[in-house]
């Protein structure tokens, strides 16, 4: 699809929508021409006060249009995120706009769906709920803004609250030196559409991993011996991605080796290793996670 952007470049948000919305289709950035079958015009204004962006949306001979304008106060960081915000929302409903017009077959072809998730895209819809939940809005309140300013429907928003009500909790539990640890492996089988990580797929990097394994393992122990010279205690432990799921069980078994001679895990109520592809795990792999006390997968 081309995208034609006038008096913002807000590449990154737009992308994202674009994979969600529009999953077939890839990213070009010219003007738009009389013979181009895809393709949106997004343009921003900015007034002192506010934002406000157009969309004309073109889709194989069908067309929308929405007017989207939101509040710009603040610093200028906080700016820059009520702008990237109405330049993703009215991209977002000029879609909305549009879907109803399309024929169901072309629907078909093109994998256009509505999305499950309104207009939020990456991998943690409760975000958003735990972020109010922390400013001092009630569960209600932090519900009812996911769904007005995210476009998310209440069976979605009702989930996304139970989870996040979940992560608050657990945030609130921390103590000043309590931690939380991460491991990423940034590798995957493939790159899934809704991806908005940083990783490689492992088809054009497999040479990497190992040399990567052995790095992380440094990193583990060194980071084990600075935790323990300055009296921290880890709360939970997540090894994330990409996928874990891509290693392979030796590997998986010497990182989580390493962690478990480094730091003191005996406080962490869970340790979670995420699977997020069913195609990278096996009954090995899970023996492994299983003889090193992981307790979620």
């Amino acid at each position: 699809m081309k995208l034609e952007f006038l008096g913002h470049d807000e590449r990154y948000i737009v992308e994202q929508s674009l994979m969600t919305l529009f999953p077939l289709e890839k990213p070009t950035y010219d003007a738009v021409q009389p013979e181009d079958e895809a393709w949106c015009r997004l343009a921003a204004e900015e007034t002192a006060a506010d934002c406000q962006v157009t969309a004309e949306l073109h889709y194989h001979g069908y067309t929308a249009a929405w007017t989207f304008a939101s509040p710009l106060t603040g610093t200028d960081f906080e700016k820059e995120g009520q702008r990237r915000y109405a330049v993703a929302a009215c991209f977002y409903l000029a879609f909305l706009d549009l879907y109803p017009k399309l024929p169901e077959a072309l629907r078909a072809a093109e994998k256009l769906t509505l999305p499950p998730w309104g207009m939020l895209t990456g991998v943690r819809p409760d975000k958003p709920i735990t972020r109010a939940l922390m400013e001092g809005k009630t569960p209600e309140e932090a519900k009812r803004e996911l769904k007005a300013r995210y476009f998310v429907p209440e069976e979605r928003a009702a989930l996304a609250l139970e989870t996040g009500a979940v992560g608050y909790q657990a945030l609130k539990r921390l103590e000043k030196r309590d931690i939380d640890l991460y491991v990423g492996i940034p590798f995957c089988p493939t790159r899934c559409a809704y991806c908005s990580f940083v990783s490689q797929s492992v088809e054009r990097s497999f040479s990497l991993v190992e040399p990567y394994v052995k790095a992380l393992i440094a990193e583990i122990r060194a980071g084990g011996e600075m935790v323990r010279k300055n009296h921290l205690r880890p709360r939970t432990f997540y090894m994330g991605g990409g996928t874990p799921g891509i290693l392979t069980p030796d590997q998986m078994d010497a990182i989580l080796t390493a962690l478990e001679e480094s730091f003191d895990l005996s406080a962490c109520p869970e340790i979670t290793v995420e699977i997020g592809r069913p195609d990278t795990i096996t009954a090995e792999k899970l023996a492994v996670l299983k003889s090193h006390g992981v307790t979620r997968v």
